[in-house]
Formats: structure tokens, sequence, C-alpha cells
């Protein structure tokens, strides 16, 4: 009797450890994502699964193009995943769709356009993109609600950058 005991709490003790080991984690290092909405297509689409880093997000690790996971500044109880367009302390503008970093055009690879329902994006003035901040796009800009409509986000919002695409697996592989 004594030994079966002392093995319940060895094994209890275990899943506790397991347990409070698997919610740091999920807190402070990596999480689960699921893609909601039409912003990022082609490149995510809708139900597709993410891991994200959540560990050391700082300027000194973030770049143009990542795609990250933000609380909208304009609605923090929001979490929505962009891609990075404009740095700390560049210049962004955009007119007539295309954007411009610095006075120079910026190639976007990513971009997608929804030829079935034409619109004319914002434009957005020259914009000093601050410190500690960022301006993030969605890859379908015309469904996009993002730095067009709520501004630069403060890295403090960036709450993760996708870095693997899990689900479905016959799209699994890193996030570029």
């Amino acid at each position: 009797m004594q030994r079966k005991r002392h093995l319940f709490k060895y094994v209890l003790a275990n899943i506790a450890v397991a347990a409070l080991v698997s919610l740091l984690l999920a807190q402070f290092v990596i999480a689960a994502y699921v893609i909601e909405g039409q912003s990022m297509t082609p490149h995510f689409q809708p139900g597709e699964r993410l891991l994200i880093r959540k560990l050391m997000i700082d300027t000194g690790n973030l770049k143009r193009f990542d795609v990250v996971v933000l609380k909208k500044p304009d609605n923090p109880g929001i979490t929505v995943i962009k891609r990075i367009i404009a740095m700390p302390g560049e210049i962004v503008e955009i007119k007539e769709g295309i954007v411009y970093i610095d006075g120079k055009l910026l190639k976007q690879p990513f971009k997608t356009s929804n030829d079935a329902h034409p619109q004319i994006e914002p434009d957005i003035a020259p914009t000093h993109i601050p410190p500690d901040h960022y301006f993030v796009i969605g890859d379908n800009h015309q469904n996009s609600v993002d730095s067009r409509i709520f501004g630069e986000v403060p890295i403090k919002n960036i709450t993760g950058k996708a870095i693997l695409r899990y689900w479905p697996l016959v799209r699994f592989g890193k996030v570029e």
C-alpha cells in the first residue's frame, strides 16, 4: 500500500510539473494561433494554424516583412496577424496602393489584389514611424484593417512572431 501511495504522489507531482512547464511555455515562449479572416490570403488561409514565438520580441529581432500577431492599438482585446512594412524611424507613404519607404518604392512580392471586388486603397501621407513602433499591413490589402486604419503599432502590442505553419499538414513549413 505504501508503494502505491508513493507511486501516486510521484505521478501526481510529475503531472503538476508538466502542467506548469506547459503553462509557462504557452504564456512566455511559444503559442498556437489560428488564422481568421481574409487579410493575409493567399499566403495564409482562414483556419490555418501557426506557431508564434513570443520570447524576445523586441526591436532588435523584428524586421521588415516579418509576420506578427498583435493587439490592435484601437482595441487591445482583439488580436490580428499582419506583416511588418515599415520600421521605427522610417517614413512610410502610400499613394494609389503603392508603398514607399523613405521615398523609395517598396517591392511587395506578397501583396495580393482582389480583382473581383476592386476598391481604392486609402492613401497615407508621409508618416514618420516613432521609436518602438511599426507599420503593419495585411497581404490582402483590400481586405485588411491594419496600420492604414489604426495607425502605427507600439512594440508592446506585438505579442509574437509567426515561425511555423503546422496545419494543414500539406502546407506545413517555416513562415517566410
